[in-house]
């Protein structure tokens, strides 16, 4: 009898033990869980953020952007949305060289003249490419260069089918009167541009893709299109893994033999007059004592240094697009190539060597002559007009 009253106290301890463990445990999962379904969360958009992130001819991002014909990028200073802008280009611009190259026999007998429109482009190293921007894209054997945009954007030449526009700075391109919905349209100019805009689909049947810092700042003619809104939210650059190794040689080169990376070291040679000043900067440029001389001699190591950065340079951007964040990655070879410094002799050039601002230059006189060529072209787009 006590030995079952015994087996009854304990199996009876060990249930409710466990009972509490169960309850005490459950008490515990219960109040994290709301944390670990957010760590979930969390993961599961940073998945979504690297899914698409290599940039290809097929990049499904890309793809779902340009789905739509105008594409605004937005975002404040620096944080990239000029270059994913010509990563987008670039992406549109080998599916109109892959999209020539599938119908060329169809387009050689059914459309002659838009085959000697692209003929005439590659002839004269240009791209079926809009723009207000300095664009500049590299392949095996030359340079091409794009075609300036606004003689197309006010209907003085036609562009190309397919053609792509590129805008940078949208607000600042365009006339103030284009803001105003309601405003009389009195310049021949500003009537063409709003009826491009109206009308791309049936002129070009291309893209407009623009950049804006406040992606709803945009002129009311565009924004009645409709347009696909990206938003940079940050653009990082590094060295892949060759690059810093190719990077790391040639520091390691410049300091063991110096002479390859001097810039004419001969004429260096000649310069000096005395056989033991020769000897000695023979030393300095071919021998490993020049680990305790003082580096003195111009050389190479910066454009061999901007060569790699050019090749081997990773760039990252963080985008936002249709209620999600992405990242892209992309190289100098997936983007056109455009001198961000193209300004700075025009900044400097109104200012003296103390930073003042030069006398003769003033404010009123620059817009001043902005305003005359403004009205000079008004009126040779009437004259054009009437004839």
């Amino acid at each position: 009898m006590d030995k079952i009253l015994w087996y009854i106290l304990v199996g009876t301890g060990i249930f409710f033990g466990i009972k509490i463990v169960i309850k005490v445990f459950g008490f515990y999962w219960s109040k994290g869980y709301d944390a670990r379904k957010q760590k979930r969360e969390q993961r599961k958009l940073e998945k979504l953020k690297w899914k698409y992130a290599n940039v290809n001819k097929n990049n499904p991002l890309l793809e779902k952007i340009t789905q739509n014909r105008f594409v605004v990028f937005k975002g404040d200073l620096g944080k990239g949305k000029s270059i994913l802008m010509n990563v987008t280009a670039h992406h549109l611009w080998q599916r109109f060289e892959d999209s020539n190259r599938k119908q060329r026999r169809y387009n050689k007998f059914m459309k002659a003249d838009y085959v000697q429109e692209c003929e005439t482009l590659k002839t004269n190293n240009f791209l079926p490419i809009y723009s207000n921007l300095d664009l500049i894209y590299k392949d095996k054997k030359r340079e091409l260069k794009n075609q300036n945009l606004l003689p197309y954007l006010t209907l003085k030449k036609r562009a190309i089918q397919g053609g792509i526009f590129t805008i940078d700075e949208f607000s600042s391109l365009f006339p103030k009167d284009m803001y105003q919905e309601q405003q009389a349209m009195k310049d021949p100019t500003v009537k063409e541009m709003k009826e491009f805009f109206k009308k791309e689909r049936h002129y070009v049947n291309g893209y407009i893709l623009g950049t804006e810092q406040d992606g709803e700042d945009m002129y009311i003619g565009f924004r009645k299109n409709g347009y696909a809104l990206v938003t940079a939210l940050g653009t990082t650059a590094s060295l892949s893994k060759k690059g810093k190794l190719l990077r790391w040689l040639k520091n390691l080169g410049n300091i063991i033999l110096p002479a390859f990376f001097t810039t004419n070291w001969l004429r260096l040679f000649k310069q000096e007059l005395f056989a033991i000043d020769k000897f000695i900067l023979f030393l300095k440029l071919f021998a490993p004592s020049y680990f305790f001389l003082p580096k003195e001699f111009y050389t190479k190591k910066q454009s061999i240094h901007n060569k790699i950065k050019e090749k081997y340079m990773r760039y990252q951007t963080l985008l936002e697009f249709d209620n999600a964040q992405y990242y892209l990655r992309y190289t100098n070879d997936d983007k056109f190539g455009y001198d961000t410094r193209a300004y700075k002799s025009e900044y400097t050039s109104k200012f003296d060597t103390a930073g003042n601002r030069i006398v003769n230059y003033s404010v009123s006189e620059d817009c001043e002559e902005d305003k005359n060529a403004y009205k000079k072209s008004a009126k040779t787009n009437k004259t054009i007009n009437a004839q």
